[in-house]
């Protein structure tokens, strides 16, 4: 069984008495796959972590097999054909190609849907917009005119496309807006009420929240300045929501939403888990992608408790940053002391209970992820730099 450890914030954060506000208007659905938070907490603090020899297809299958396994025996819930017979991936392809979602990993967990009897008609990938999912290779390129919106059959769907949003679905931040930003000047201009209010708005997909059994989030790790690290939370929560930018401009508000929005029932109700590759990530210089500042860990990691593997990969990063002499991001996260607060996870690291498979030896890299030598960045598909959606 899992077990979930006390831990303690490092840091007090003036911020943090409006950690509550957030509001989400609609009527109550029925969780699709926790039961309630109360379940879904008996997992927090625990770790699957599979070694990664090589970043090949038949590594990233032998290793999402064992992790969804160890899953379903471990929590008693089975990645299976529910009632409405679909199920979302949530990819990361926001910083461009090098830098996405690896497609091995996307590979690996369709097929073990597959096994346990979904189709792929039955599966959809998920992600902002589609700039990036062609620059990522998950949508054919515009020069195949005609080509359906799928990566090898599977849809691919877009958080602007028709239906993804329903009105009834959304975080409102009560927060101050920067009037000095776009969307500030904006609302400063309109100054009416119902246009204030519906800029202070972002839209949960509608997908996630009311058509699947469960969704899966697939993230990759960059760092951010408005949100420290863009990891599990940041993909599960900021990248999967409409009218995300204002955040972004706020380094005092993205944590706080960040926390927020993951901690909504109906959301979390359906997030069965997340599953993080290490083959490539960014310490510093994002979420613009550079090639100069990207490192590669042998594992693959998967939790229920997206906040935990925040926790670690900040220390992580901030292991490169000292290195390399750049300033370290806080430890743990601000949006991770958040996520604590209001029961989404973990936040000390070291309270990581690790679970691997039999016989293997517990990788140093997961208890000391401070300790690291310098290395060459990995090889990359492009050596260029992309900017943000």
């Amino acid at each position: 069984m899992g077990v979930n450890i006390p831990d303690g914030l490092s840091k007090p954060c003036a911020v943090a008495a409006v950690l509550l506000a957030a509001i989400l208007c609609a009527s109550p659905l029925k969780a699709a796959f926790w039961l309630d938070n109360e379940e879904r907490s008996l997992f927090l603090n625990m770790v699957y972590a599979h070694a990664m020899p090589e970043f090949s297809a038949e590594r990233y299958e032998e290793a999402v097999r064992w992790v969804l396994g160890s899953f379903e025996v471990r929590t008693g819930k089975k990645l299976a054909p529910g009632e409405k017979r679909l199920v979302g991936l949530k990819v990361y392809t926001n910083s461009g190609e090098g830098l996405e979602t690896p497609h091995n990993l996307v590979r690996a967990v369709i097929k073990q849907l597959q096994v346990r009897g979904y189709t792929k008609d039955e599966i959809f990938i998920l992600d902002v917009g589609q700039q990036f999912l062609r620059d990522s290779g998950y949508l054919p390129a515009l020069s195949q005119r005609g080509s359906k919106p799928n990566f090898e059959g599977v849809r691919v769907r877009t958080l602007d496309e028709e239906g993804m949003i329903d009105k009834a679905w959304f975080y409102e931040n009560p927060l101050p807006v920067d009037y000095t930003t776009e969307l500030g000047r904006q609302m400063m201009q309109d100054r009416d009420a119902a246009k204030d209010e519906e800029l202070r708005r972002s839209y949960l997909p509608a997908p996630l929240v009311k058509d699947v059994d469960f969704w899966i989030n697939l993230p990759v790790v960059v760092d951010s300045p408005a949100m420290e690290i863009s990891g599990s939370m940041a993909n599960a929560t900021l990248w999967n929501t409409s009218n995300r930018n204002r955040f972004f401009n706020s380094p005092a508000n993205a944590p706080v939403a960040m926390a927020e929005i993951a901690a909504i029932p109906e959301l979390m109700d359906n997030w069965a888990l997340t599953i993080l590759s290490l083959e490539r990530y960014q310490f510093i210089g994002g979420p613009v992608f550079n090639s100069n500042y990207v490192r590669s860990d042998p594992i693959l990691l998967a939790s229920t408790d997206p906040a935990i593997l925040d926790a670690w990969c900040g220390r992580r990063m901030n292991a490169y940053r000292k290195l390399t002499g750049f300033d370290l991001i806080n430890n743990p996260p601000f949006a991770v002391s958040f996520a604590r607060m209001v029961g989404v996870g973990g936040s000390n690291s070291d309270a990581i209970l690790w679970i691997t498979p039999q016989g293997a030896n517990l990788d140093p890299i997961l208890s000391y992820p401070d300790r690291v030598t310098e290395q060459a960045p990995p090889k990359q598909k492009a050596q260029l730099f992309w900017s943000v959606q």
